[in-house]
């Protein structure tokens, strides 16, 4: 069943990248991919506050639905394989200041949004 859960799971996480990735890239703002940082640092934020949240601090969640949670939905949701393969595109097109500035807002805003997210779990009016 845990399998099952975590296959439901993931695939909400993955259709829900691809809404948002489609709508954001549809705006044609700019080659740069903030379609995907916007994923990683939400999702980042997500699994900090839903770990802290759901299964650090929740008796009303089942245990048999946080993996599938965490592992499934924002597994599914966050973006680390199109983070690494758009990175090594702006670098090999030399485009050095935005491969360089795509990396520091991922990497640093990931660690800061999952920080933020397990911070704000902690907080009693998330009861």
């Amino acid at each position: 069943m845990d399998v099952i859960l975590i296959a439901v799971f993931g695939a909400a996480g993955v259709l829900a990248r691809h809404l948002l990735g489609t709508h954001f890239t549809s705006s044609g703002l700019s080659e740069f991919p903030w379609h995907t940082v916007g994923i990683n640092i939400s999702g980042s934020f997500l699994i900090g506050f839903v770990t802290m949240l759901v299964v650090h601090r929740s008796p009303f969640v089942p245990d048999q639905i946080k993996v599938p949670i965490l592992v499934g939905f924002l597994g599914g949701f966050t973006t680390f394989s199109t983070f690494s393969l758009e990175f090594l595109q702006l670098a090999q097109k030399k485009d050095i200041a935005n491969a360089s500035l795509y990396f520091a807002i991922t990497v640093g805003g990931g660690l800061i949004a999952c920080l933020l997210g397990l911070t704000f779990g902690k907080y009693p009016f998330f009861r």
